[in-house]
């Protein structure tokens, strides 16, 4: 592959496959909202070259994030948490 003229997001994306299976040969696992942060990354760094904390502040890093934020709140208290 190193030889070969390949996209680079195609080329995160089989690192990042490469990286899943070692963590899963060595009994790691993810919740699937640790899956969607992970794939969500990988496919923004492949895009972007980069990620940075501000990228988590736009899209849908942003709209998760405090769907998740508010999620936590409601099982620690048991309301409506409606601040970011």
């Amino acid at each position: 592959m190193d030889d070969e003229l390949v996209p680079y997001p195609e080329r995160v994306r089989a690192r990042y496959d490469d990286w899943l299976k070692a963590q899963e040969a060595t009994g790691k696992t993810f919740t699937p909202e640790q899956r969607w942060w992970l794939d969500k990354i990988a496919e923004h760094v492949g895009v972007n070259l980069s990620i940075t904390s501000d990228d988590f502040d736009y899209g849908e890093f942003s709209t998760k994030a405090a769907r998740s934020r508010r999620a936590r709140c409601l099982a620690r208290s048991g309301r409506r948490c409606w601040t970011n």
